[in-house]
């Protein structure tokens, strides 16, 4: 009887456990389950000067190091297997440590240097493509004040600084000759310290959340060569007073969702899509001038939709001998216009323009 009350037992536990893990999005699950090692402490092995590592499928994972050592550097492989992970907390609480060098790893998980307090400048090798998570940061409790990304790099990767809130410099090197992408990933600086950020002329694309609640950045440009700024680019960005989106042709949704100083934005000729149908680029924002750039060839759907900050509209006329020139559907819905003197050369007004 009690066998059989100890396996009904356990049979509740797996099904809740499942249940629960049933009720998260489908990215969160995969982290989750990633999150559980594959490996236990008689799998870890120890090399001459420390390194703690463990084999998987993919070749050699460091897992830590001995306590006490004030400098790290991966190697590129052990005993002829190639090293290409660093797993999540790897190093945490390694006070003295002070200087590491990466190797040539191409996934470095969560947390990696949290509670390392002497540690305050780290270089992404240009071989890296993961890091962290989507809810918790690679350099996320970390002491690390500067990055670098090694020259060569091909992206700069999704959440390598997400809430690393100590970071308050980063160097990112101009692409590879003739690359057609060179993109800052999701969530990659969000929740740093940054004042600033100067991106190099071959950035094409940044991600959503890219800078989310960057509360002590003050203004930003962005490089003319990028088409997309992501969605929540800025929100949260509370001190920033001055945005340049370039010559970007496409703006996500909630672009400066509470980012409370920002009053007025000019919108580039060169956008053509903002938001989506239910949720505004300037959603959320402050921003109560929006100024559309001469040479415009149409007012994006969307654009201002929900946006109740804004209280005023500046449309150009249209460029010379254009045939159509529209205003796209809910593009001023839900603002706090009290009048619009729309162009002459306007000829179509979607539906619910505002």
């Amino acid at each position: 009887m009690k066998i059989k009350k100890a396996l009904c037992a356990l049979v509740a536990l797996s099904m809740t456990a499942t249940n629960a893990i049933g009720l998260l999005p489908a990215a969160q699950v995969s982290n989750f389950v990633t999150t559980v090692k594959a490996w236990s402490e008689s799998d870890v092995q120890t090399t001459a000067d420390g390194l703690k590592y463990v084999y998987d499928n993919d070749g050699i994972v460091i897992v830590g190091a001995t306590d006490g050592k004030t400098s790290v550097t991966i190697p590129d492989e052990i005993d002829g297997t190639a090293v290409y992970r660093i797993d999540s907390n790897a190093f945490e609480g390694q006070k003295k440590l002070s200087s590491i060098d990466l190797g040539s790893v191409t996934t470095i998980g969560h947390r990696v240097f949290k509670d390392c307090t002497s540690l305050k400048t780290v270089t992404i090798p240009n071989t890296v493509k993961t890091t962290g998570r989507n809810w918790t940061g690679c350099l996320e409790g970390s002491s690390v004040e500067k990055v670098i990304f090694e020259e060569g790099i091909t992206s700069i990767p999704a959440y390598v600084c997400l809430n690393a809130s100590s970071v308050k410099e980063v160097v990112i090197p101009e692409s590879p000759d003739a690359m057609e992408e060179y993109s800052i990933g999701d969530s990659a600086f969000a929740g740093t310290g940054i004042t600033s950020v100067e991106l190099p002329a071959s950035i094409t694309n940044i991600g959503d959340s890219a800078f989310k609640d960057c509360a002590y950045l003050t203004s930003f440009t962005v490089p003319e060569k990028v088409g997309y700024v992501g969605s929540e680019c800025f929100a949260g960005c509370k001190r920033l007073t001055s945005l340049d989106l370039g010559k970007a042709a496409k703006l996500g949704h909630k672009l400066l969702e509470n980012s409370a100083n920002i009053k007025e934005i000019v919108i580039p000729n060169t956008v053509k899509t903002t938001g989506r149908n239910w949720t505004g680029c300037l959603e959320g924002s402050s921003v109560e001038k929006v100024i559309f750039e001469e040479g415009i060839t149409s007012i994006p759907a969307y654009v201002c939709l929900n946006a109740s900050s804004v209280k005023e509209v500046v449309i150009p006329e249209s460029p010379d001998a254009m045939e159509e020139y529209s205003i796209g559907d809910s593009a001023f819905a839900g603002t706090g216009i009290t009048s619009v003197e729309l162009p002459a050369s306007i000829t179509n007004v979607s539906v619910n323009y505002g």
